[in-house]
C-alpha cells in the first residue's frame, strides 16, 4: 500500500510525507516526513514521556521498519532526521546551574529556556542518539551529543560557552541518569 502524500494537522502542526505498507510475507513500513509548528509539550505527553520539552518543533525524519507482525512494526523502527524547536526549554536539565555548581555534584531537576535547539537524530532498536546538538539562548551557546536507550537510560556530553561583556567561559557537561529523572554535572570532555 503506497500513500503518496500523507498530510496531517497534530498537535497544534503540520505533518506531510510519503509512506510504503508492505504487508507480504514479512511486514513492512517505509517513508519520509517533513513536519512543522509541532506543540512539543503535547507530543512528548502522547509519547508518554510528559512535558519535558516545550517549543515548536520542526524536521524532517526518513524511517523504515521490518518486522515479523504488524504488533511489533514500531519497535523494529529505524529512522534518520533533523528537528529543531524553537522559543522552548528543556525540563529537567539545567545547563547554567551546572556550570555554577562546578564541583559539588549533579544538578536535579530546573530548567534550560533558548531560542533554538536544533540536532540530527538516529533512531535504532536500541534507542535513539541526538548529535550535533546546538542550543542557542543569548548569551548561553551549548552543543554536543546525547544517547537515549530503550530504558530511557540518559547519556551525554555537551559543552556550554557562557559569554559576558568582559569574558567567555567553555565548560564540559556531563548527562546521565534516566531520561525522566535526568541529571547533569560540570565534568571532562
Amino acid at each position: 500500500m503506497l500513500f503518496r502524500s500523507i498530510d496531517l494537522r497534530v498537535f497544534d502542526g503540520l505533518v506531510k510525507g510519503v509512506a510504503i505498507l508492505r504487508a507480504d510475507k514479512i511486514p513492512s513500513l517505509a517513508g519520509e516526513i517533513e513536519y512543522e509548528r509541532i506543540n512539543a509539550t503535547r507530543f512528548g505527553g502522547a509519547l508518554g514521556i510528559g512535558q519535558l520539552l516545550a517549543g515548536e518543533a520542526s524536521g524532517n525524519l526518513r524511517f523504515s521498519a521490518l518486522s515479523e507482525n504488524w504488533t511489533t512494526i514500531f519497535s523494529a523502527l529505524e529512522g534518520d532526521g533533523t528537528f529543531s524547536l524553537a522559543r522552548g526549554g528543556i525540563r529537567g536539565v539545567d545547563l547554567p546551574e551546572a556550570v555554577r555548581r562546578v564541583s559539588r555534584g549533579p544538578v536535579l531537576g530546573g530548567a534550560t529556556q533558548f531560542e533554538q535547539l536544533s540536532a540530527r537524530i538516529r533512531i535504532n532498536d536500541s534507542g535513539y542518539r541526538l548529535s550535533d546538538i546546538s542550543i542557542n539562548s543569548g548569551l548561553m551557546q551549548s552543543s554536543g551529543n546525547v544517547e537515549v536507550g530503550k530504558d530511557l537510560q540518559l547519556k551525554g556530553k555537551m559543552v556550554l560557552q557562557m559569554r559576558g561583556s568582559a569574558n567567555q567561559m567553555r565548560v564540559p557537561i556531563v548527562l546521565d541518569g534516566t531520561l525522566m529523572v535526568p541529571e547533569v554535572r560540570a565534568g571532562s570532555n
